[in-house]
């Protein structure tokens, strides 16, 4: 039987946090412009974790994808007075994968609601068999 003391425990998760920071950190670095101070990018390390777990990131993926929209629209940017909508859609209750998709497609510039849109359009549009085939007072005394 394998039996992992509490202070062995505690080493592991030293070892995995130091590992994650570093993927972490190398991800941020290749996003922000060369020469960025390295005090620069260790505070903003932080305060993207800091804001990834506050927002509802859960797996390490969703931290570095959260990184990587902070990197792209900034460190602040759910909390710009400019772009409310960054901010609201951490704030709508959105499952945590949802929610950064809808950030990517902002951070590529992209409208996240257009296709939603476009498909409810083409639902809320009468079909042409539907059209044709509405009975009208005048077809139903004929």
């Amino acid at each position: 039987m394998l039996l992992i003391r509490k202070t062995q425990m505690k080493s592991l998760e030293r070892a995995m946090l130091a590992r994650f920071r570093a993927t972490a950190r190398a991800q941020l670095l290749g996003a922000l412009p060369a020469g960025t101070p390295e005090e620069r990018v260790d505070a903003l390390l932080d305060h993207g974790l800091a804001s990834a777990t506050a927002a509802g990131m859960e797996t390490e993926q969703q931290h570095l994808r959260f990184l990587s929209v902070m990197a792209a629209l900034g460190p602040d940017f759910d909390r710009d007075p400019a772009r409310p909508r960054l901010g609201e859609t951490l704030r709508q209750g959105l499952p945590p994968w949802m929610a950064l998709d809808r950030l990517e497609a902002f951070a590529r510039g992209e409208d996240p609601d257009a296709e939603e849109r476009a498909v409810l359009r083409a639902f809320a549009a009468p079909s042409p068999i539907e059209a044709s085939a509405v009975e009208t007072p005048e077809a139903v005394e004929a």
